[in-house]
């Protein structure tokens, strides 16, 4: 009779703790199985403070990136203000002269990267992407454990950014699935497009 009820405890306790660990977890597509869809994922669109956005053939963006990568997101850092005084006697310094404008202030969102794979270049084990000023607008919700295949170029800084204002992002999705950051022609060809296949594609195209 004892050995019954202590039987019977544990097993009530073994189904509370499984309701209280599921309620506080809920499920998502990679959890359950799913596959994934383009739906999982923001459009991204540029930022309104540019008149123009013209569109990237996408071999362009890869001749004009130094390193394209498979990567995930270590860290996102607070952002940074800076300010920008044009170098003496160039064009922007007239400008602001003009204006009657002597410096400027920007902002810069730094991300930590860990790279899994390079598919153009190499960076390093991890590198730090820079997104600045008006690029911000059309950036990713950057967070840790995120992972994209991006198009970067060196900035001034020493860190990477980003070709494009949209198009350099792909969202990797939990079953290893290629989504384009924005909706753009050039890059639809990969939206849904196994990772693998991706990178193939693109090492033709940059060898």
């Amino acid at each position: 009779m004892l050995e019954a009820t202590r039987n019977f405890l544990i097993l009530s306790l073994s189904v509370m703790l499984i309701a209280i660990l599921g309620a506080g977890a809920p499920i998502t597509a990679q959890e359950d199985g799913k596959p994934s869809k383009r739906s999982d994922f923001p459009v991204l669109q540029p930022s309104s403070a540019y008149s123009v956005t013209k569109e990237f053939p996408f071999e362009k963006q890869l001749e004009l990136s130094e390193i394209v990568v498979d990567a995930t997101v270590n860290k996102v850092y607070p952002k940074e203000k800076r300010e920008y005084v044009p170098e003496p006697g160039s064009v922007e310094a007239r400008v602001y002269e003009e204006m009657g404008v002597k410096n400027a202030y920007y902002s810069v969102l730094k991300v930590e990267m860990r790279a899994n794979e390079y598919v153009k270049g190499n960076a390093g084990e991890t590198f730090v992407m820079s997104i600045v000023a008006f690029n911000l607008d059309s950036a990713p919700d950057f967070k840790p454990g995120d992972r994209f295949l991006l198009t970067l170029d060196r900035y001034v800084d020493g860190t990477y950014c980003n070709v494009t204002p949209v198009s350099s992002y792909f969202f990797v999705a939990h079953d290893e699935k290629t989504y384009p950051a924005g909706d753009d022609a050039p890059t639809q060809r990969f939206s849904g497009k196994n990772l693998s296949a991706v990178k193939q594609d693109i090492k033709r195209m940059v060898s």
